[in-house]
């Protein structure tokens, strides 16, 4: 009773309010002024108006049957009485069901009703017993990664029926033109790397020709050359402390709790769905993990069902949905060696180098940085090195060097230099940084400006033209996590999971990628939402690009011409429902990515660049600056209506003045952002987009990075990244017999192993085993040379 009663108190406080808002002329002026909704009056009362899509769908549903051999084509006419409901009827169903509209004139009604008639002929003979079925409709299980991705895709296609197996994995069936389809999650990958292979992992053909282990691959003797056979096993859980492991135990080895969820489980509830149907579909993501998760999951299945495709989509909506099975059926694509040999060639590289070098960390790092921090008075307990050893360190191919230009940044930006300001009337003119004026100048101007002192500019203006500025291009999962850091104040982590999210909800097309390729549907979008937002100016300002050529990616884009805050409305009302919560840091980086795309198929700014000449203590400083946008209304603001990035500044005025010279002491180079630090790994060709955020949150899960959030979300190397980074390179490369005997020979080519152009080099190879240009045992027998004698240590 209480609960109901608070219910009702709740419900009658939002009535009061809707009704004191609605006595509100202004209010109403407001609703009024929207062009999705109708207000009207009869007998001197207003009616609001709001188009009502979901039964819109469910009514014209009905004009179609469902029958053995699958769907009736219906046809649905809508009689507009009012413009303002029918736009939103069309906005609405455009975003929750991607319905196209066409005008009546526009359909061929005779051969469309011709066809109508044929398919309820046919139904017809089919009930009479008259005719039989000519193609029966056919069942497929469509696996995904991804939970929430399974439940966004199984909405399209109206309200699933749900069964939850034994092992605890959840099914979603739909029905379609003539497909009965079942959708399911492997959660992921189902199979990792064992740490260290044991017997009975090795089939006995085989036994002869292992040579050993190395870190749970077996090397394997071959005709004149090493093989590697990688040894897999399923992943387990802890559902209490978050752990996994590959061991098959009972209890977690972290914790102890016996809650324990293994991928053997949702592997027998999908070889029993494989089972029942006729084909099955791996809709993995599109990236060469995404291949690999598919190619385990293929094997798997195999002895289930031989009807195994590949279906491939960038984006979760219907109409991509809907292509990718039509392209499965008709292509029947299986999985991509050559991508699943390069993802493994990484995995195994990364378990080779990480295994490698992790320990030298564990046991002879620990011992010397606790050694020097006792040299240095640090008290044991600041970095708890009264434990004799600390599993928590690691190294890497990719991390070394990047915690190095961390600590190499953090450095330089202990380094100042001066800005100096020119002030008139309390108003800023110009600001010089010091190194950009002689040291002449320089030199005078700090003397000036420490003694609060004056001087007498003149100023010359020389030109003044019109110069096109071009929009940036669509996001890339770098430029992405750039400006996200630098705009949002996003980590890196959190900008991929948030991204992630509003894939799996079919809101941005897949956010892994190094394109800014953007495709037909794409150009479509922006020509759809432009010609909405400007009306009669949208033809001088839609400027389709397409930004690069070929590939399979995708730059990152929205899928549907929906903005922010229209999206935030959509979920509000309920007309949209996402198969998880919506936060404003959801909104804010959708909104980030959808103004930054159609900017980008937008036409360019043209704006009046003014340039100066400026004689100040003798000396002549050249001054340009954007004064404003050539005079011909929004035609010539282009893309900044939508993503300004355009900086613009007050024309200065000719003549002498007598200025103020100010002055302030900053960073000659301030230190990385998570962004900058994605963007440094995107130069110089080290990671990738499905790692950049990885390596990220392993450097400040290891305590080798701190991000200062404030004032603008600077990272910086911590005491121990210091140390870690200087014992890998510095240390171990002048490693002595004295302090680790016959051991020093191969410390000291660690160095090697980890810097930046041995890992460049790998990058490359890895990339040519993915184009099929080289062998990935050949990769891996290079790698397994320089990690061989160190592997044993």
């Amino acid at each position: 009773m209480e609960s109901g009663g608070r219910s009702a108190r709740i419900l009658a406080e939002a009535y009061n309010f809707v009704r004191r808002a609605l006595e509100d002329p202004e209010v109403w002026r407001e609703i009024e002024s929207r062009s999705d909704v109708g207000v009207t009056v009869e007998n001197g009362r207003k009616y609001l108006l709001i188009a009502d899509v979901a039964t819109y769908i469910q009514a014209s549903g009905r004009t179609s049957r469902l029958y053995s051999g699958g769907i009736t084509k219906g046809f649905s006419v809508v009689v507009v009485d009012n413009m303002n409901v029918f736009r939103g009827l069309m906005e609405r169903s455009r975003v929750i069901a991607d319905i196209k509209w066409s005008k009546l004139e526009e359909v061929p009604l005779d051969k469309l009703i011709e066809e109508i008639e044929e398919d309820r002929e046919k139904v017809s003979k089919i009930l009479e017993g008259k005719a039989v079925v000519g193609e029966l409709v056919k069942s497929a299980l469509l696996v995904v990664e991804s939970p929430n991705k399974a439940r966004t895709i199984a909405s399209f296609f109206g309200q699933p029926s749900i069964r939850v197996l034994p092992g605890g994995l959840k099914v979603y069936e739909v029905t379609l033109h003539n497909l009965i389809l079942s959708i399911a999650a492997s959660g992921g990958h189902v199979f990792e790397l064992v740490p260290r292979s044991s017997e009975d992992d090795i089939p006995g053909s085989l036994r002869e020709a292992v040579e050993g282990d190395v870190f749970g691959v077996l090397s394997i003797k071959g005709d004149g050359v090493r093989v590697f056979a990688p040894v897999f096993s399923s992943i387990k859980r802890c559902l209490s402390c978050g752990h996994q492991f590959t061991e098959d135990r009972s209890v977690c080895p972290r914790c102890g709790s016996s809650r324990i969820r293994d991928s053997r489980d949702i592997i027998e509830d999908l070889r029993r769905v494989a089972w029942e149907v006729d084909v099955v579909l791996v809709g993995t993501d599109p990236d060469t993990e995404g291949e690999k998760i598919g190619w385990d999951l293929a094997l798997l299945l195999k002895p289930f069902n031989k009807n195994i495709y590949r279906l491939e989509f960038h984006e979760v909506t219907r109409t991509a949905i809907l292509r990718a099975l039509e392209e499965a059926f008709e292509k029947r694509r299986g999985l991509r060696e050559r991508l699943v040999e390069a993802q493994l060639v990484r995995r195994i590289e990364d378990r080779w180098i990480g295994f490698t070098l992790s320990p030298l960390l564990w046991c002879y790092f620990w011992p010397y940085y606790c050694s020097e921090l006792r040299e240095k008075g640090v008290p044991a307990t600041s970095e708890r090195c009264f434990e004799p050893y600390n599993f928590n360190l690691s190294a890497g191919r990719v991390q070394t060097p990047a915690l190095g230009w961390v600590v190499s940044r953090y450095e330089e930006s202990k380094k100042t230099t001066y800005i100096y300001t020119l002030l008139h009337n309390g108003a800023q003119l110009i600001s010089i940084r010091e190194g950009d004026v002689s040291p002449a100048l320089a030199n005078d101007l700090r003397g000036l400006a420490s003694r609060g002192g004056e001087a007498e500019i003149n100023v010359s203006e020389v030109s003044r033209e019109e110069v096109a500025v071009s929009p940036p291009p669509p996001y890339t999962t770098d430029s992405l996590i750039a400006d996200a850091s630098r705009l949002l104040g996003m980590g890196a982590p959190e900008t991929m999971r948030l991204a992630q999210d509003l894939f799996e909800w079919g809101l941005i097309t897949y956010h892994r990628t190094d394109s800014t390729r953007v495709s037909e549907r794409g150009m479509e979008v922006a020509e759809e939402y432009i010609r909405d937002k400007f009306g009669g100016l949208a033809g001088a300002l839609y400027k389709p690009r397409r930004w690069s050529e070929g590939g399979a990616h995708e730059a990152i884009r929205p899928v549907k011409p929906v903005d922010a805050s229209t999206l935030q409305l959509l979920v509000e009302e309920g007309a949209l429902e996402l198969p998880g919560r919506l936060t404003q840091r959801h909104i804010k980086l959708y909104d980030m990515i959808f103004r930054r795309f159609i900017a980008s198929q937008m036409r360019e700014a043209t704006v009046v660049k003014a340039r100066y000449i400026i004689d100040l203590l003798g000396y002549r400083l050249d001054h340009s600056r954007i004064i404003g946008f050539r005079a011909d209304g929004d035609i010539s603001r282009g893309f900044t209506l939508i993503w300004n990035n355009v900086r613009l500044e007050e024309p200065l005025k000719p003549g002498y003045m007598v200025v103020k010279v100010g002055f302030r002491r900053v960073r000659a180079k301030p230190p990385y952002t998570e962004g900058e630090l994605v963007e440094e790994m995107k130069s110089k060709g080290i990671g990738r987009p499905s790692t950049y955020a990885k390596i990220v949150e392993t450097l400040i899960k290891r305590g080798y990075i701190v991000s200062l959030r404030k004032p603008r979300g600077y990272i910086v190397a911590s005491r121990r990244g210091r140390y870690v980074f200087k014992f890998l390179v510095e240390h171990l490369a002048n490693a002595t017999e004295d302090q680790y005997g016959s051991l020093a020979r191969y410390l000291r080519r660690v160095p090697q192993l980890i810097s930046e152009e041995r890992t460049r080099i790998l990058e490359r190879l890895m990339d040519e085993v993915e184009e099929g240009r080289r062998e990935w045992a050949e990769v891996l027998n290079d790698v397994y040379r320089e990690i061989e004698e160190l592997s044993s240590l």
